[in-house]
């Protein structure tokens, strides 16, 4: 999962950078970072979780209680995991907003049309060939 997330973003950054807009392609690297950094700490806390539900139940020595303790204590952790993540996100929302608050009004707009332009153009260059299929296909 972090693989297919790293590759959809370095696409993203591939976008970015051929439109040439620097200040959108930082933005786009600090999300990807981010954004790897979530993946890896998701999949942390999936195999924590799952270890510790292998341990409760394959643990023929441990009782109930300690079993029960054993996933509580996972489940806990997961809850800290995720307030990291949170905090995290605040942080890298934070940059965002303050570097995007730094543009001049003048640049924003030229960005929202180039995003726009581009937009229409990708709509176009995908509603086509999907008409042409299912015209196709019927």
């Amino acid at each position: 999962m972090p693989t297919l997330l790293a590759l959809l973003c370095s696409a993203g950054l591939g976008v970015l950078a051929a439109q040439q807009t620097s200040g959108l392609l930082i933005a786009a690297a600090v999300t990807t970072a981010f954004i790897g950094s979530w993946a890896a700490t998701i999949d942390r806390i999936r195999l924590d979780k799952t270890l510790a539900l292998r341990r409760a139940s394959y643990d023929g020595g441990a009782s109930l209680p300690d079993s029960i303790a054993a996933v509580n204590n996972a489940f806990t952790e997961a809850t800290r995991q995720m307030d990291e993540l949170r905090d995290r996100l605040a942080d890298q929302q934070a940059v965002y907003d303050e570097f995007f608050n730094e543009a001049d009004p003048e640049t924003r707009t030229e960005r929202q049309h180039r995003r726009d332009w581009m937009l229409l153009g990708l709509g176009a260059l995908v509603s086509v060939p999907v008409g042409i299929l299912v015209n196709w296909i019927s």
